[in-house]
């Protein structure tokens, strides 16, 4: 979904693997996938697609 909608709507996008990093991982472990638009959290476990593409296309 984030993918389909960056294709669409040009972001930075970083995906990263929280299982190697300890901290990442017992920050976000349970919680993934977590979405951070501009620094802050978002989204967790699940993304609502309409609701993501207005954070990021405006």
């Amino acid at each position: 979904m984030i993918l389909s909608e960056h294709a669409r709507t040009p972001f930075d996008f970083e995906e990263v693997n929280v299982e190697t990093d300890d901290a990442l991982e017992l920050e976000y472990g349970i919680r993934v996938p977590v979405v951070l638009v501009d620094d802050l959290e978002r989204f967790e476990i699940s993304v609502d697609p309409a609701a993501f593409a207005l954070l990021v296309g405006g």
